[in-house]
């Protein structure tokens, strides 16, 4: 009945299989009452394609379930485009544009959403920020990750100048003040970014951290966004190097229709150190899973 039901409105008959996991038997009646819920995560039918099957089967264009939608898909467009989140203000223009409507509706929509928790609402740099549940949740979980590294006191890492003159000794090179600076650095703080343009000397920096935290004993893991980035970092350091996914053992939960990873705080990455490259190019979602392992 629900694979016939869809085909009226010509959507695919997949779509059944991942409504009736995640509603089971009330997922003709819920789809029914609410056509939207095709435009969710656990879906992942275009807003448009909902939008136009929601208004054959008779919704109104200013219902609430209508407006709810075109609000969450706006978060869930902009994220693909790098934001975590919108301003309030932006956020209501760009639904009232998307719908071709007054602004009315689509800030009610949005009071609702955030009522009913699936938006967080929270004042960043004088604007009001609107995130998607799970963003703010991904976003909080860095902060409070980096905080504790931050506070936390680096244990037994006195100044590693000596070392570093061996190092320059050992590899026959003289480090520049700034990459000597990080590289002293690295071995005293439990979180460093190094950072810089083209041939500034990062690689050789981070060469010399490796080398650095192996003369300490300590077991370093080197991982980067891409297959690629991880395979140029293997190469240049001489160690072996992973994707950020597999270094987490991420795997893909079809009956959740989420990603899931086997390195969490309850199973932690066994290292002392972890090296990422190419840092910029990690996504939240992703930066907060690596920080919770």
């Amino acid at each position: 009945r629900l694979m016939a039901f869809l085909a009226q409105y010509q959507l695919p008959p997949v779509l059944a299989m991942r409504l009736r996991r995640q509603y089971g038997d009330a997922a003709l009646e819920k789809l029914r009452e609410d056509p939207y819920l095709l435009a969710g995560d656990d879906c992942g039918v275009a807003f448009s394609v909902a939008d136009e099957s929601a208004m054959s089967m008779g919704f109104q264009p200013d219902s609430g379930q209508r407006l709810q939608a075109a609000v969450s898909f706006e978060l869930s467009h902009n994220e693909n485009n790098g934001h975590v989140f919108l301003p309030r203000g932006k956020l209501v223009a760009a639904t009232a544009q998307l719908l071709q409507c007054a602004e009315e509706g689509p800030e009610q929509a949005l009071d609702a959403l955030i009522d009913r928790g699936l938006v967080v609402q929270e004042r960043v740099a004088n604007v009001d920020a609107c995130y998607l549940r799970r963003l703010w949740e991904a976003e909080r979980t860095a902060q409070v990750r980096l905080e504790a590294l931050l506070g936390a006191k680096p244990q037994g890492r006195a100044s590693a100048a000596g070392t570093v003159d061996e190092l320059e000794r050992v590899q026959g090179i003289t480090y520049a003040p700034q990459q000597r600076q990080a590289v002293e650095l690295a071995a005293g703080e439990n979180v460093l970014i190094l950072t810089g343009g083209p041939g500034t000397g990062k690689t050789t920096t981070v060469r010399a951290i490796v080398a650095l935290f192996r003369k300490m004993g300590l077991e370093v893991v080197l991982a980067a966004p891409t297959g690629r980035a991880a395979k140029r970092m293997g190469e240049l350091t001489g160690m072996e190097a992973q994707t950020v996914h597999r270094l987490l053992g991420m795997s893909w939960n079809e009956d959740a229709r989420q990603v899931t990873f086997a390195k969490t705080e309850k199973e932690p990455l066994e290292a002392n150190a972890v090296i990422v490259d190419e840092m910029s190019m990690v996504d939240l979602s992703l930066f907060a899973a690596l920080l919770r392992a």
